[in-house]
């Protein structure tokens, strides 16, 4: 089992652990099953996530419907339209607060620590993860991950693309109340 503990406690690491989630996404060919309790991402960036799940390949993201920041609750859901159209799986956990943080793909690469795939993970929070590569423990994980799909609720691209009004106000509020909050602290 090889295994690498990535942490971005410093100016020069702070991309380490981004850096280590997209060269595997990009490697990605059958699948990716990501765990995550914040999900927020410039508009921006975006574009660079999404061309690489463009190929065919299945994508699943569970994410937490409920949040104890409601706020980035909202902007993660601001952002779902855009992944929902390029045919990636979203579904929300159902069952309270998920801070669950784990990636697997392709039955060989996994990560799980603390990183979460959002601006404050990358720019302002102390964050840890382990990085292991290792059959026996990626299949393990994505069983207990699809299991933990099974017990979730996909987000319906029809329902979400009628939600109402106030829904998408604040879902915008939220987005836009993330960037300024970062941008206030500096980045």
């Amino acid at each position: 089992m090889l295994v690498r503990v990535l942490g971005n406690g410093s100016v020069r690491n702070r991309f380490r652990i981004r850096r280590a989630y997209l060269e595997a996404i990009g490697r990605a060919a059958h699948y990716i099953l990501i765990e995550n309790g914040y999900f927020i991402h410039r508009t921006s960036s975006c574009g660079s996530w999404r061309a690489r799940w463009r190929r065919r390949v299945d994508v699943r993201v569970l994410l937490a419907r409920e949040s104890d920041v409601p706020a980035a609750a909202w902007a993660s859901r601001y952002l779902y339209q855009r992944l929902l159209d390029d045919g990636i799986r979203l579904s929300e956990w159902p069952d309270g607060m998920m801070h669950s943080k784990t990636a697997v793909i392709d039955d060989v690469w996994s990560i799980v620590g603390s990183y979460n795939l959002d601006q404050r993970s990358l720019w302002h929070n102390l964050e840890v993860v382990a990085e292991i590569v290792d059959p026996e423990f990626a299949g393990a994980l994505s069983r207990r991950m699809i299991h933990g799909l099974a017990g979730s609720e996909p987000v319906d691209p029809g329902a979400h693309g009628r939600r109402g009004l106030r829904a998408r106000a604040l879902e915008r509020l939220g987005y836009a109340f993330s960037l300024l909050a970062l941008s206030r602290n500096g980045s």
